[in-house]
């Protein structure tokens, strides 16, 4: 009988880009378990190879540096390879989406592949600084956030600082946040305004969203508060 069980049908195996024989053996597991709120499997599809243990090896770097707590799969039973239509190994497949083929990606690589976001208004000194903490706060395991502006302030809004550390104890400026123009970020996947009423930014191109946020600066701190909650909400439903 044949790999999916129909008689007399051959089907193309996977290949190594070792171009090791492929083994047959069952799959295994390692690493310490765990679940995580966002990235809920990582795993590593091989034959067995050199290369393949090569990229299990560097996804168990990636999950360690990453801080989650899941556990590393490494499949080698050829019938579950193939379901996920790789046809070169070593594959990666995070989330049950493959994510490479054929490589043996670093794990400096492998963190590389979350998308980054980035959080635009024209001063980021506060709405779009306050959303950065958040998305670090919130959903660090799976995208990388950022923020910037298209003009800078010489300090970012104490306000801000004061209130986020009185909500999340976060102390947006002793984790680094200060005001900057978008050239001093990585060119983000996902780039979100957090709304024209101080002003429309330009980022040389369309935004992915805009947020339409009332900007709290001057305001007293119950309109602050619900701003944060605003944007608490928003980056919690980028997940």
């Amino acid at each position: 009988m044949s790999l999916f069980g129909k008689k007399n049908e051959e089907k193309a195996m996977p290949t190594c880009c070792c171009n090791s024989e492929v083994a047959e053996v069952e799959t295994t597991s390692c690493c310490c378990g765990g679940e995580t709120k966002s990235v809920s499997s990582i795993k590593v599809l091989g034959s067995g190879c050199k290369s393949c243990h090569a990229l299990y090896e560097e996804a168990q770097k990636a999950a360690f540096a990453l801080g989650l707590r899941i556990e590393v799969e490494y499949v080698t039973d050829m019938e579950k390879v193939m379901a996920y239509g790789v046809m070169s190994m070593p594959a990666l497949v995070v989330n049950e989406e493959v994510v490479s083929m054929g490589r043996v990606l670093k794990n400096a690589d492998i963190i590389r592949l979350k998308k980054k976001i980035a959080f635009i208004c024209v001063h980021n000194s506060c709405r779009s600084q306050i959303a950065e903490a958040l998305g670090k706060y919130l959903l660090s395991d799976k995208f990388d956030f950022y923020s910037a502006g298209t003009e800078l302030k010489p300090q970012i809004n104490q306000d801000a600082v004061r209130i986020m550390k009185e909500l999340y104890n976060i102390d947006m400026e002793a984790n680094g946040h200060h005001s900057k123009l978008i050239d001093e970020i990585p060119t983000p996947d996902i780039a979100i305004s957090m709304g024209c009423d101080v002003g429309c930014p330009f980022i040389g191109r369309a935004f992915d969203a805009d947020w339409g946020l009332q900007d709290p600066t001057g305001f007293s701190d119950d309109v602050f508060k619900e701003v944060i909650q605003q944007i608490s909400k928003l980056v919690s439903d980028l997940d």
